[in-house]
């Protein structure tokens, strides 16, 4: 057999080959992919403050002293506001030199810092608590977040309306090309909020910024449930991407 042949003969074999492995190979399912969003609001029913208490001295011990007395009259007007010790911790102390910003060798004083983070679980004692706070010795609000207790319950319901919105577009889609939507084959979900925050940019001294939290760019909506201190209402977002079969 002369070598034009056999080569012939080998694309034969390659080609039916080809062709014998592509009828075998199932055909993909047809499908959809959409997206679909809710958003549910619920008034918060929590509220987290973060206060800082500053003290600057000399000498090392008097800034010490003055901190511990700073913040055990910040502790008894928060306990005089209702709010019970297990609703408050420290999760911040520093000690920081400072040096005179003309001769750095030189050290001018001392600074010590500390945070409280306060959680109220009655959103209506939201000022009085901070203005107590304040006039005891809390140097800065640093944050206040608006929350709720029942976020699981609300993502839950914004999870199940933002599916019933992927499934009515994804019917919506296949109706106009003559088609109908069929098994769910893939499921992609994300969820946030739940709260809302606020994060004061106060610099301590000593070049030390307390650690700050981004806040969502949509506030609550403003309500008068409470005088000076609206609380308005938090949203709670979920996003999913559904893979609908089309039959």
């Amino acid at each position: 057999m002369s070598a034009y042949v056999r080569g012939l003969s080998v694309l034969g074999l390659a080609w039916v080959a080809t062709s014998a492995w592509a009828a075998a190979e199932p055909a993909q399912p047809r499908g959809v992919t959409v997206a679909g969003e809710a958003e549910v609001r619920t008034k918060p029913d929590r509220i987290v403050i973060t206060l800082g208490v500053e003290s600057r001295a000399k000498e090392l011990a008097a800034a010490r002293r003055d901190n511990e007395s700073r913040s055990h009259q910040v502790l008894e007007a928060l306990r005089a506001a209702g709010v019970p010790p297990a609703s408050i911790r420290t999760d911040y102390l520093a000690v920081n030199p400072i040096y005179d910003w003309k001769d750095e060798t030189r050290l001018s004083s001392y600074a010590v810092y500390k945070r409280f983070v306060v959680t109220l679980g009655d959103p209506g004692n939201l000022e009085a608590t901070l203005w107590s706070a304040v006039d005891r010795g809390a140097a800065a609000v640093l944050g206040v977040e608006f929350r709720t207790s029942e976020l699981k319950r609300f993502r839950d319901q914004a999870r199940a309306l933002a599916m019933q919105a992927a499934r009515d577009k994804a019917q919506k889609l296949a109706a106009e090309l003559g088609a109908h939507v069929g098994k769910v084959q893939n499921i992609t979900e994300e969820s946030w909020g739940g709260y809302w925050d606020w994060w004061s940019s106060y610099m301590w001294s000593g070049g030390h910024q307390m650690s700050q939290m981004v806040a969502y760019a949509q506030s609550p909506r403003a309500s008068q449930d409470t005088e000076g201190t609206p609380l308005g209402e938090i949203p709670v977002t979920a996003r999913v991407q559904v893979t609908f079969a089309i039959e």
